[in-house]
């Protein structure tokens, strides 16, 4: 310890100061002498440095922290805890402890020297050393006896847990003992309560099950006093319902084990099925009762609204026409009453007498209805009882009277307002066409306005008819229409049918057909979701097409098959129509140009093309360009072509998405091959004509051109025909097990897919080359994958294969001609002059002769293919055919004298199919 502290500690502030006299000079210790500072001292006596100084501080801090004073100040603040937490037995502490307080106590009071007293000698020194330590002694064993004594009071304190924590374990074991006993004394009394418990439980339950049984016995009189009263209106009221369920219960009760076997079982059971046949009548008659009280104010309503409103229209006929004698405006005031009439296809007044008054009946007989509905579809599933068939055929029979009342006295109100207002309509339609007013001809307006008013009358009915007797089991019971139902719309759409059909039958008009059919198509499947009232205007719109379809085959034969051309009507003025339409066609700008051609290119004769265009140029959406109209053509492209062309065009547009697919396969079928035969005899009767001007190959040209066109029908044909397989595969998987109304259902069948019309047009592009081998292209069209459809096949076959076979000999036919008249001088020289001519000259003559033929033949040729043939490829295979045909002879001809062909250098066959092939390509763009 003396070593450790051989050096006076030095504090972090300035020491006391201390005065040590000088060795040599004893004299000067004195009291007067001036105190040394301790940084003075130890920098000049003893000089310590940073590490040293830092030392001696950190070891004066640690004996200031550990000084008595510092603890003493750090405990006051705690000195009153330790007596109020002794233990509560109140024990002394042990002698040992006293003992040590006491022997220690001197040190309790030994305290820190003054830090500020000043050191004036080294005794002085020593002396607060000395004290320095014995205050650290001081202080370290005082917190060890306060350690002690925390040991002592915590080993008091668990000691007396550890008795308490006894006592403790005795009383519980003590109370377990005395549950125990409880438990075996009243094991005997619980199980003597549980079985008086299970003895009363028993008997409630039997109890209640008899008191069940009772009220099956019970219910007879409350019955039938109930179905003896005099008050009809007790029907409508709740409890009348909650007894036929009661009667219900009962007879099911009844009919089961154990109470069929009752003694008076078979007694009971007959009297509750007479009371529910009694109930099941007195509902029936309230429902009829009702619906024969509604129908008549209906009708009585509906007179009363009529007799006001013709009283309304004769007070305004009289002044309008007073004032038609005068200023002669009595037809503007006709016209604009029709107009205001034709707005409504029902007055809203007569409308709401009709519907909206019945419906007013819906809370009163809904629920009667519904009651025999129930039972006339349970009763039958209740195979085990013995009357249930009986029982069916009971509630069928009172459900089947309310619905025969419902049809009785309904029928003729609707029928009424139907003929009024349909003699309405033809009035209007009349006037409308003498005063110009109709848009339409006045059988499309007459057929429009009338499936609309059956369409409206017939859906509202539908509707009411469905809100009363609608079942309410399964989703496909309710779309089940009934079959009275449909023989009753039937019967309503007839009255207003019967007047329209007379005058469809007297229409020959083609397009008015085809405008009348879509009137009645687009009324009835306006509603394609709920088909069962426009079940009832099906035959209507099957005649109308069977009339369509028969007027389209008598046009068929009259107009395309038996058309005879005559020259002074224009019908032989070929080619003057097709330069007329060039000739304007050029004036277009090259822009303008390259707007009308399809992206991929132009292909065929025009006609898929031009569906294309005019499907763009009418349709201002996306989803609009999608869809394309086949069989169009532009009015001033289709007089470029035969008549019976235009005639056959116009039918099969009309007749694409209004007939089946098997009928427009057949009717097809057959105006392509009576315009074959019409085509044939105009192109011998286009070289007879009397004007003149026509050449040989015209009549040829003008026959391909027709084919062309044809060609192009046939595919379009084989889309319309494509696109109704998919739509009917579309529906069927759509509405798998709900009858479709119709086929031809208008709207969206009449436009194509136009990736199926890009397809087309590319193939026909592309598979143009094949006309020169129809084999190939019969193969591919009659292959396997060519599935029909429901109606027929899906493609246009044999007459598809009959156009490719004329196309391709027409096309060998033209080229053959027009080769022989440029290789006219080859000919002749090869047959008659080869062996003669020995000193070559008429092989040369012959040689210039043929140049001269290329350059005047060739560019006419050229001219008429462009003239004559629209599709670019049927001009190539023409030229190609030429070609081949002048490089085949040419060879010869080069043979025939080789010496002379090699003194005169003239090109070889390759050179000459070139040079040919770039006299027709300076007229055509090949």
């Amino acid at each position: 310890m003396a070593c450790s502290q051989s050096r006076p500690p030095a504090p972090t502030i300035s020491a006391p100061p201390i005065s040590t006299p000088p060795i040599s000079s004893p004299s000067m210790i004195s009291s007067s002498a001036r105190p040394v500072q301790l940084d003075q001292w130890t920098n000049t006596k003893a000089p310590l440095t940073s590490s040293q100084r830092a030392s001696v501080n950190r070891l004066a801090e640690w004996l200031h922290r550990n000084s008595s004073d510092f603890k003493q100040q750090q405990s006051r603040p705690s000195q009153s805890q330790p007596k109020s937490s002794e233990p509560a037995t109140g024990t002394d502490p042990s002698p040992a402890l006293n003992g040590a307080d006491s022997k220690e106590a001197p040190f309790a009071s030994i305290t820190l020297p003054d830090a500020s007293a000043p050191l004036v000698s080294a005794q002085g020194f020593l002396a607060w050393y000395t004290q320095l330590s014995d205050s650290v002694t001081s202080s370290t064993q005082t917190s060890h006896r306060q350690a002690l004594e925390r040991i002592s009071e915590a080993t008091s304190t668990a000691d007396d847990l550890l008795a308490q924590l006894e006592a403790c374990q005795v009383n519980l074991s003590e109370l377990r003992a005395g549950t125990a006993f409880v438990q075996d004394s009243s094991r005997g009394i619980r199980e003597q309560a549980q079985a008086l418990l299970d003895s009363q439980t028993h008997l409630d339950t039997f109890a209640e099950d008899i008191a069940s049984r009772l009220s099956f016995f019970t219910l007879l009189p409350y019955a039938t006093n109930m179905l003896s009263s005099p008050d009809s209106s007790i029907v409508y009221s709740t409890s009348f319902l909650e007894l036929m369920d009661q009667l219900d219960m009962a007879l099911l009760f009844l009919h089961q084990a154990p109470a069929r076997s009752y003694r008076d079982a078979a007694l009971y059971r007959m009297r509750y099925s007479h009371c529910l046949t009694r109930a099941a009548t007195l509902a029936k008659m309230a429902v009829v009762r009702d619906i024969k009280s509604q129908a008549e104010s209906t009708a009585q309503r509906v007179k009363q609204m009529e007799a006001r409103r013709e009283s309304a229209v004769d007070a305004k006929a009289a002044p309008a026409t007073a004032s038609s004698h005068v200023k002669g405006k009595g037809r503007e005031v006709d016209n604009g009453a029709a107009h205001a009439t034709r707005s409504s296809v029902l007055a809203k007044d007569t409308s709401d007498a009709l519907f909206l008054d019945a419906a007013h009946q819906l809370t009163k007989l809904r629920p009667l209805i519904f009651e025999l509905q129930k039972r006339a579809c349970t009763a039958a599933s209740a195979s085990s009882w013995s009357s249930a068939s009986t029982a069916a055929a009971e509630f069928e029979s009172l459900l089947q009277e309310c619905h025969t009342a419902w049809y009785q006295y309904r029928r003729p109100s609707l029928s009424r307002v139907l003929l009024q207002r349909f003699t309405e309509i033809e009035a209007q339609a009349i006037a409308g066409a003498q005063s110009g007013a109709n848009v339409s001809p006045p059988i499309v307006e007459l057929a429009r306005a009338a499936t609309e008013l059956l369409r409206h009358v017939l859906e509202g009915e539908y509707q009411l008819y469905r809100q009363f007797f609608g079942g309410d089991g399964a989703e496909g019971e309710q779309n089940k229409v009934d079959a009275g139902l449909n023989a009753y719309l039937s019967e309503l759409a007839e009255t207003v049918t019967a007047r329209l059909r007379p005058k469809l039958a007297k229409q020959e008009d083609l397009v008015v057909l085809a405008q009348t059919w879509s009137a009645i198509s687009d009324a009835v499947h306006s509603n394609a979701a709920d088909p069962g009232w426009s079940q009832s205007l099906l035959p209507l719109l099957n005649e109308t097409q069977s009339r369509l379809s028969a007027r389209a085959e008598i046009m068929i034969a009259s107009d395309i098959a038996q058309f005879t051309p005559k020259e002074q009507d224009g019908h032989l003025e070929f080619p003057e129509p097709i330069r007329a339409y060039k000739s304007c066609c050029s004036t277009l700008t090259a822009a303008g140009v390259a707007a009308a051609k399809h992206r991929r290119g132009k292909s065929g004769a025009g006609l898929l093309n031009a569906a294309l265009s005019a499907s763009h140029a009418a349709s201002t959406s996306k989803a609009q360009q999608e869809k394309v109209q086949l069989f169009t053509l532009p009015p001033e492209l289709v007089s470029t072509y035969y008549p019976p062309v235009g005639y056959m065009l116009e039918v099969l547009f009309h007749l694409q998405a209004r007939v089946s697919a098997r009928a427009f396969r057949r009717i097809a079928v057959a105006a392509v091959e009576a315009c074959l035969m019409s085509v044939g005899k105009g192109s011998q009767a286009l070289l007879r004509r009397k004007q003149g001007g026509v050449e040989r190959e015209d009549g040829w040209l003008f026959e391909l051109r027709q084919l062309e066109i044809l060609r192009e029908a046939v595919v379009s044909a084989e889309l319309v025909l494509k696109q109704a397989h998919d739509e009917a595969l579309s529906i069927n998987a759509t509405n798998a097990g709900v009858g479709h109304v119709g086929q031809g259902s208008g709207g969206s069948v009449s436009l194509v897919d136009l990736p199926s019309l890009v397809n087309a047009i590319n193939s026909l592009w592309t598979n143009t080359g094949r006309l020169l081998s129809p084999s190939s292209t019969t193969t591919e069209r009659t292959s396997p994958d060519a599935k029909p459809t429901q109606g027929g096949q899906l493609d246009m076959n044999p007459t598809t294969t009959t156009i490719s076979t004329k196309l391709a000999g027409l096309i060998a036919q033209i080229a053959a001609f027009w080769a022989d008249a440029i290789i006219f001088p080859l000919r002749v020289y090869i047959d008659q002059n080869a062996a003669l001519d020995e000193s070559g000259a008429r092989w040369r003559s012959t040689y210039g002769a043929f140049e001269t033929c290329i350059e005047s033949v060739v560019p006419e040729k050229a001219k008429k293919v462009a003239l004559w043939v629209e599709d670019e490829e049927v001009q190539r295979m023409v030229v190609c055919g030429v070609v081949d045909r002048v490089g085949d002879v040419y060879g010869k001809f080069l043979q025939a004298n080789p010496k002379e062909a090699d003194g005169e250098r003239v090109g070889g066959v390759v050179e000459m199919r070139e040079r040919v092939r770039g006299e027709f390509g300076k007229v055509l763009a090949l």
